[in-house]
């Protein structure tokens, strides 16, 4: 490949001419077409010649001629380029985008930046710019050599871009595609083949446009019936993809023109040559053959909706398949439809969420209502899975679904106790769980979806929630006029007003209920179980449990429980009871430990013995 450019600002172009030392002769002078494409939007790019294939040389010869009297152009570079040889280049590898809808010709394969070869670190390389949209699409050709093989074609476009990007000062290659002479279609600018990537073609009309180049000079030569039909079914795909009418016209930058034009319709330019842009007229007519009727579930809303000037905005990513249906991204909307399923919108922070998840192809399905908001708290979309995701100002977005969503259901939903979620349902050891501002609702297989809340979750939480001891929540709360309980798998959690939320396990749980639990005289529990010394304890209001293996679970309580304890309670030579408090008569009392006895008299108090 070899090209010429010389200093930006340089207000008349020299005539560039080389000759080439082949086969051990020099060639005859002949002249480099000036680029096309060489009107930058950035006013410190250098302009040039096109890169032109010139095949195997040993030498070339340089020279720039000027009109007597004009100026002499400055800082003439000249840029010789081997794109060298790669092994996939006789066979790149393509991919095959999506039919824009089922009744639409499927679109050409096209050969991605991997697949011929692009050297992505290339210096002065710059991170992808997008469009808002696709509205316009503009037909260039390369200029050069149009003798080139099949196989030198990922070559002479690798040249292309080191020429765009080291020769001439751009970030990347200028057109979105190219299309050679054997009807192969290969990604120029980086971004996605489907995403509304902002390009380099054509001075003041890179907004919201395409540009297809053909690689090759059609000054006084056609192009071939292939690269005439891939390029037909090229831009029939992505202007059909953006609702685009492709005999319309439409003004970008104060420029009007054809939605398909040629680069010399909005600039001065000689691109892309004259024969084909006497073509253009057949062309277009081709394009609207390929493209057929654009109406579409999805397009018939968006104009419901009031079009690009409506709130859904102008197509940003074209309408594709997702799942079993369809889906297009529009600036502020996404709108989906599937056979059976209403035409339906996301939107703002729920459309990310969806988005996040994989949106038809996740758990979720399509979405089956629009955007639903309260006009105070909240929104919420629905989906085909009967699932939702709801989104508040002070929460963000989370999806319900499943068991979790029932028992949201039973409880009113966003407008109980319960509030909106704050977290997505998380799980994990074969249960999961789902956070609201109001409480947390707990699942598992056995045990079923359960609400926990206030004082007995916040206890619960600090248990280590369904994947500590305590399980998943076998029940509801349940209260009555002293206090709330809730039983889970491995214990049960407590609850008064006095005493805040505690939770009670193991022997120490089992001997409180049979003692009658928070109705007996210990009433309802003061602390956790705490355990040390080869032992447990737990407090209530009337007494404590002390717990060890080889004594089982005892009460402790009034006197003797106050000079126990003051004694070091299980850590003192006592050890731990061996029995509960045995009374002869209301004016005496004595309970056993492992390491002796404390009595009580009415008018002696409490004594070891």
């Amino acid at each position: 490949m070899l090209g010429v450019t010389w200093a930006p600002g340089t207000r008349t172009a020299p005539r560039i001419e080389v000759r080439l030392l082949q086969n051990g002769a020099w060639s005859d002078w002949r002249e480099l077409a000036a680029d096309p494409d060489t009107q930058s939007d950035d006013p410190t790019a250098r302009p040039g010649t096109a890169p032109t294939f010139v095949g195997d040389s040993a030498g070339v010869e340089v020279r720039a001629l000027v009109d007597e009297g004009a100026a002499q152009p400055q800082d003439l570079k000249v840029a010789l380029i081997d794109p060298k040889l790669l092994a996939s280049d006789a066979n790149p590898e393509t991919v095959q985008p999506a039919s824009p809808r089922a009744q639409a010709p499927m679109p050409p394969g096209i050969i991605t930046r991997a697949g011929w070869g692009a050297d992505e670190s290339l210096p002065g390389s710059c991170d992808s710019s997008y469009n808002r949209t696709v509205r316009a699409a503009t037909v260039h050709h390369t200029e050069g050599n149009n003798n080139y093989t099949k196989e030198q074609s990922p070559g002479i476009v690798r040249g292309i871009y080191a020429y765009h990007v080291q020769s001439n000062g751009w970030c990347d290659v200028g057109y979105n595609f190219l299309v050679d002479k054997y009807g192969q279609i290969f990604e120029g600018r980086r971004g996605g083949i489907t995403q509304p990537v902002k390009g380099a073609h054509a001075y003041n009309w890179n907004t919201d446009t395409m540009g297809v180049s053909l690689m090759g000079s059609y000054t006084s030569t056609m192009p071939t019936e292939v690269q005439l039909d891939a390029t037909v079914r090229l831009i029939a795909w992505r202007l059909a993809a953006y609702y685009r009418n492709p005999w319309a016209r439409i003004t970008i930058n104060g420029i009007t023109s054809e939605v398909i034009n040629g680069h010399r319709d909005v600039y001065s330019t000689d691109c892309p040559g004259n024969a084909l842009y006497a073509y253009l007229p057949t062309f277009r007519q081709r394009v609207a053959d390929a493209m057929g009727s654009f109406e579409t579930p999805i397009k018939t809303r968006w104009e419901q909706l009031g079009g690009a000037r409506g709130p859904a905005g102008e197509p940003r990513v074209g309408e594709a398949p997702v799942a079993t249906g369809r889906v297009t991204e529009f600036e502020n909307y996404d709108i989906f439809s599937a056979a059976g399923v209403r035409t339906s919108f996301t939107k703002g922070t729920i459309r990310d969420k969806y988005r996040s998840l994989g949106t038809a192809n996740s758990f979720l399905g399509f979405p089956n209502s629009d955007e639903i908001c309260d006009g105070r708290t909240g929104c919420f979309n629905g989906f085909t899975s009967g699932g939702v995701i709801l989104w508040s100002a002070n929460t963000g977005a989370h999806f319900n679904r499943g068991a979790i969503r029932e028992k949201y259901a039973s409880v009113g939903y966003e407008q109980g106790f319960l509030g909106y979620p704050t977290t997505d349902e998380m799980c994990s050891n074969n249960s999961c769980h789902q956070d609201f501002t109001g409480g947390s609702i707990v699942w598992s297989p056995q045990t079923g979806a359960q609400v926990v809340r206030g004082s007995i979750l916040d206890s619960y939480r600090a248990a280590g929630g369904r994947t500590g001891f305590l399980g998943a929540p076998r029940t509801g709360e349940q209260c009555d006029s002293t206090g709330c309980r809730q039983e889970f798998v491995g214990g049960t959690i407590w609850y008064s007003f006095p005493t805040a939320s505690h939770w009670t396990r193991g022997v120490v749980q089992a001997r409180y209920l049979q003692m009658n639990g928070p109705r007996s005289f210990l009433g309802y529990p003061t602390t956790d179980e705490r355990c040390a010394n080869g032992g447990c304890r737990q407090d209530f209001t009337g007494g404590s449990l002390m717990y060890s293996a080889p004594t089982g679970a005892k009460f402790v309580r009034g006197t003797i429980r106050e000079k126990y304890f003051s004694l070091g309670g299980g850590a003192s030579s006592l050890g731990y009871p061996t029995t509960d408090e045995i009374c002869s008569d209301a004016n005496n009392c004595q309970q056993q430990f492992t390491g002796g006895r404390i009595l009580w008299n009415r008018d002696r108090g409490a004594w070891v013995g």
